[in-house]
């Protein structure tokens, strides 16, 4: 049976947490902990965790390290000094950054901003760490969603709420000149480059509005996002057979559009990233319980802010009109 502890107020200090945390790692459990982007699943290098990581995220291939900061990574790896002087601009933060090593292995290697996190990794060095979800599903945001999904499978939810950011981390290609942003997320466009002192590339799928190759976070679904609100009486759907994935702000303008389909989410304002963030996910998780054949997104304007939140549907959508 899944172990819960919950972090508040009244909760364990750090210390009795991070201990607590170390100790079912040496036992070989298999722990979820928050992040300050989703919840992940703390893997040290061992095979037998690992092959049972492979099986929860239907993949094999090598997983992004986690470590608690610079020097345990430069202890691990051999890295150009180009490698390690960007990392140390970027680390820590909520960011991913993949690199080449003197032996021409491409990795992906984060420093976590969260306490906790980076205490655990100081005892028990540097992990795999994917985000506590099966394949295809929202990365987790609270303690709440890794339990619905992974309670068979994992042995222990360090439980602290909401995250911080609500969303991913931002991944960078840094072996690209110009680097290029392979997801984008809690780390926004704008700040990156001002780290780097350079422009970054963006994909093009979302510059371009067009969905991603392949689909994500809606399985079972048709997902149609619109670049105008105002088209939205040209699509021909049944309206009662519909959900409609709505900004706050475009509710309460075309609320009596909005009115005539069986069920509208409002995911987030314009006004506020986090809200949009966080609302993405919930959203998500929420359409996957209705029967309704068809999603209609609403997207917001496309900014850098918004990115992460565009690039969310993209993933999800079947096709753009």
């Amino acid at each position: 049976m899944v172990k819960i502890l919950h972090i508040g107020k009244r909760s364990s200090s750090l210390r009795e947490i991070v201990n607590i945390c170390v100790e079912a790692l040496n036992n070989n459990n298999m722990i979820a902990i928050p992040t300050e982007t989703v919840y992940g699943i703390v893997v040290p290098d061992r095979g037998d965790l690992f092959e049972k990581l492979c099986r929860i995220k239907g993949r094999q291939e090598r997983f992004t390290i986690h470590a608690s900061d610079i020097s345990q990574i430069v202890e691990r790896y051999d890295l150009e000094d180009y490698y390690i002087e960007v990392l140390k601009k970027l680390f820590p933060g909520p960011v991913t950054a993949v690199v080449e090593t003197l032996k021409r292995e491409k990795i992906g290697l984060r420093v976590p901003d969260h306490e906790l996190v980076r205490e655990i990794l100081k005892n028990v060095g540097p992990v795999f760490m994917p985000s506590a979800n099966r394949k295809d599903s929202p990365s987790p945001i609270t303690g709440r969603d890794v339990l619905e999904e992974l309670s068979n499978d994992i042995d222990m939810i360090i439980d602290e709420g909401y995250t911080r950011y609500c969303i991913d981390s931002t991944v960078i290609d840094l072996t690209k000149r110009p680097p290029e942003v392979l997801r984008c997320g809690a780390f926004s466009i704008e700040n990156l480059e001002k780290v780097l002192d350079m422009d970054v590339k963006v994909p093009e799928n979302i510059i371009r509005l067009e969905p991603f190759p392949v689909k994500k976070y809606l399985k079972s679904k048709k997902t149609i996002i619109l670049r105008n609100l105002k088209d939205i009486s040209k699509i021909e759907v049944k309206k009662r057979d519909t959900i409609v994935l709505s900004t706050i702000e475009d509710y309460e303008e075309y609320y009596k559009v909005l009115n005539d389909f069986s069920t509208v989410l409002l995911y987030g304002s314009k006004k506020d990233c986090l809200s949009m963030f966080r609302g993405v996910y919930e959203c998500f998780r929420e359409i996957e319980k209705f029967s309704h054949s068809c999603v209609i997104i609403i997207p917001p304007e496309l900014t850098y802010d918004t990115l992460p939140v565009i690039e969310r549907f993209l993933r999800a959508a079947d096709l753009v009109l």
